[in-house]
C-alpha cells in the first residue's frame, strides 16, 4: 500500500492493513510501525504543531497482512507543549507503543556550536541500489533506494560501526511528509552508536545532523529526493 494513503486512511479509521509487501523479516517494517502511530497522533491534533521529540518501543512482531488498530490520545496539553501517546495493537496484544512531543518555538539560551562540514561523499547517482542488507532480503526495499557510499554495510561484522549512506523513496506517491521521514529514518539497520542525517545537497554545504533525521532545509523534499544518512561514533 501506498503510505500516503495509508496516513490519509488513518484521519477517519483506528484500523488499517498495510500489507505483504512492508515485511520485514517477519515482522511489519518497523520505520512503517512509527510512521503510522505518529500519523494517527497528528490526526488528532487540534492543530498541526512541531514535533519535538519521539520515543518508539517495539514490544513484539506485526503482522503486515494483517489489520493493525492505532489507539492514539493526547496525554497533557500545557502552555506551549504537548503530549501524546499512541498504542498499536492487533489480536488484542499491545505491540508497539508512541510517546511524542510537540512543542511551540520559544527563545532559548543554550549554547549553540558551529555544524562541522558534510562529508565528501560520491553522489549517489554513481552507487549501487542495495537489493538486500548482508544477504537478507526484505519486502520494503522495494519501497526503499538505500546507497551505501562509504564504511561498514549491514551485517558486515566490521570493527567500526561507522557509514555513509543515502535513502529515499521509490514506488511511492504524493508529497513528502513527517511520517515519511520517520519511515526512511529507519531504513538502515542501527549499530550502536549515534545517528546522523541530512538532506542531500548538489552543493554539500551545511553540517552533519547530530543525533536525528531531519532536512537542513525550509523547503519541502520530495518522496524522490535523497537524503544523507550517517552512523558515526559520538564517544
Amino acid at each position: 500500500m501506498d503510505l500516503n494513503q495509508s496516513f490519509e486512511v488513518l484521519k477517519t479509521r483506528d484500523g488499517i492493513t498495510v500489507g505483504a509487501d512492508w515485511f520485514q523479516g517477519r515482522s511489519l517494517f518497523s520505520g512503517v510501525t512509527a510512521a503510522l502511530m505518529l500519523a494517527k497522533l497528528q490526526h488528532i491534533l487540534d492543530k498541526p504543531r512541531r514535533l519535538r521529540s519521539l520515543t518508539v518501543n517495539f514490544i513484539g512482531p506485526v503482522n503486515a497482512a494483517e489489520t493493525v488498530h492505532l489507539d492514539a490520545r493526547v496525554l497533557r496539553v500545557g502552555k506551549s507543549v504537548v503530549q501524546g501517546e499512541v498504542h498499536l495493537t492487533q489480536d488484542g496484544e499491545v505491540l508497539a507503543v508512541l510517546l511524542a512531543s510537540f512543542g511551540e518555538a520559544r527563545q532559548s539560551k543554550a549554547v549553540q556550536t558551529a555544524s562541522k562540514p558534510a562529508p565528501a561523499w560520491q553522489p549517489p547517482q554513481n552507487l549501487p541500489t542495495q537489493t538486500d542488507l548482508g544477504g537478507l532480503e526484505s519486502a520494503f526495499l522495494y519501497y526503499l533506494d538505500l546507497r551505501w557510499s562509504e564504511g561498514a554495510q549491514a551485517f558486515s561484522g566490521a570493527e567500526r560501526a561507522s557509514f555513509g549512506a543515502y535513502t529515499r523513496f521509490q514506488n511511492q506517491q504524493g508529497d513528502s511528509t513527517l511520517a515519511n521521514l520517520v519511515t526512511l529514518a529507519d531504513g538502515f539497520p542501527l549499530l550502536w552508536r549515534g545517528l546522523g542525517s541530512r538532506r542531500a545537497s548538489p552543493k554539500r554545504d551545511g553540517g552533519d545532523g547530530g543525533a536525528g533525521f531531519f532536512c537542513g532545509s525550509a523547503n519541502r523534499p520530495s518522496l524522490t529526493e535523497f537524503f544523507e544518512y550517517g552512523l558515526f561514533e559520538v564517544f
